[in-house]
C-alpha cells in the first residue's frame, strides 16, 4: 500500500486522539481494498471494497443489525479537471451486501488511473457520516 503522505495519517490519528471525526485521504494501490466502518462504541457496522482490474467493482456490506442504517461506497474518477462520480453503492439490512460493476457506467476508471474511493455511515434519512475516503490506483 502506498501513502500520500505520512503527514495525513499522523494528523489523522492525532485528530482522532482529539475525538474529532476526519476523512482519511490516503493512497493506496491494490487487487482488493477493504474499508471497515466501525460506530461511535466500536462496533463493525459493515464494510466497502474496490476492487481494482479493468473498470473496478465496488462493494458494500452492512453487518449490523441496527435497523434502517447501512453502508454506502462511491467511486471517483478525474474528468475535465475534476472529480467526477463513477458509481455508487449501498445497502441497509443486517448482513446484506450490493456490488457495482464499474465497467458498466460511464465515466468508469481506466487501467492504471487514480480513483477515489469513499466509504460511509449510511443514515435513514440518507445522510452520509463519517466518510473515509482513499485514493487508489486501479492496477
Amino acid at each position: 500500500m502506498r501513502f500520500r503522505s505520512r503527514l495525513t495519517k499522523l494528523a489523522a490519528c492525532a485528530a482522532t486522539a482529539a475525538g474529532l471525526t476526519v476523512a482519511v485521504a490516503t493512497s493506496a494501490s491494490a487487487a482488493d481494498f477493504t474499508v471497515p466502518i466501525y460506530g461511535t462504541s466500536g462496533y463493525y457496522l459493515g464494510s466497502g471494497t474496490f476492487t481494482s482490474g479493468g473498470s473496478g467493482t465496488i462493494q458494500v456490506y452492512d453487518a449490523y443489525c441496527d435497523g434502517d442504517n447501512g453502508i454506502i461506497a462511491a467511486a471517483y474518477v478525474v474528468r475535465n479537471g475534476s472529480w467526477t462520480t463513477s458509481g455508487l453503492v449501498g445497502t441497509r439490512g443486517c448482513g446484506t451486501t450490493n456490488t457495482n460493476n464499474l465497467s458498466d457506467n460511464d465515466p468508469r476508471p481506466g487501467a492504471g488511473e487514480e480513483v477515489k474511493f469513499s466509504v460511509c455511515k449510511l443514515l435513514p434519512d440518507g445522510t452520509w457520516k463519517d466518510c473515509q475516503t482513499y485514493y487508489i490506483h486501479n492496477d
